[in-house]
């Protein structure tokens, strides 16, 4: 009795270690973002228009491309931005879904790692309605390359697209203010723009006046700084 216990014990040993390896050599499964949809589906989706179907074939034979020379980058942005456009003809979200899978596909390449690449994906998740994905790639974007006013004003964008509190967008804009070298002329004019539409007149004022000290032949900056003056 008692070896056919210690048999039993080491033979569930065995079958756990076989487990335990087997599961060590699998390889890392992708995330639903990364996987490319099928082209059975996209084809079916793209032949609804004749223009959405010739786009369909430029957009595979881009993909083809990647394929056949995955370390040309520029492929990835072409193929991407080709998906995409059939997703604004079509307003099928397999094909913004694509789109950010060919992305992710260039992130992995050594050098494809950049901001434009993470504003893309959150543009494509905003257009796909994820919300948290997207203010994650926005903030990924943000993290990568702080000094790039375009990363924050793509979030405080999303954000007034998603009517978040003025002091939440505000405070997207301050942080960028913050980060970006030279104070950005197209930073300061997003928040100043917004700071009036909030009606928060005098803080938009200031950011008027900086922006006319930085051109002062600008006619619009003057009329402004006239107008909230009053």
């Amino acid at each position: 009795m008692e070896k056919k216990y210690v048999f039993g014990i080491a033979l569930l040993i065995l079958v756990l270690a076989g487990a335990g390896a087997a599961l060590y050599v699998l390889p890392k499964m992708s995330s639903p973002d990364e996987q490319l949809q099928d082209y059975a589906l996209l084809e079916s989706l793209a032949a609804k228009t004749p223009e959405s179907q010739e786009f369909f074939e430029k957009a595979r034979n881009q993909d083809e491309e990647i394929r056949e020379n995955p370390h040309n980058l520029d492929a990835y942005v072409a193929a991407s931005l080709s998906w995409k456009a059939l997703g604004s003809m079509t307003g099928e979200k397999a094909f913004y879904q694509h789109a950010r899978a060919v992305i992710h596909q260039q992130i992995k390449r050594p050098g494809g790692e950049n901001a434009g690449n993470y504003l893309n994906l959150g543009n494509l998740s905003r257009l796909l309605g994820e919300q948290d994905k997207a203010i994650r790639y926005y903030r990924k974007g943000i993290e990568l390359a702080p000094g790039d006013e375009q990363a924050h004003i793509a979030l405080a964008n999303y954000y007034r697209e998603l009517e978040k509190s003025p002091d939440e967008v505000i405070a997207v804009y301050k942080e960028g203010l913050r980060r970006v070298a030279q104070r950005n002329v197209s930073l300061i004019l997003e928040m100043a723009n917004y700071m009036t539409l909030v009606g928060r007149k005098q803080e938009a004022r200031e950011l008027y006046i900086l922006l006319f000290e930085k051109d002062p032949s600008n006619p619009y900056f003057r009329a402004k700084i006239d107008e909230l003056s009053k």
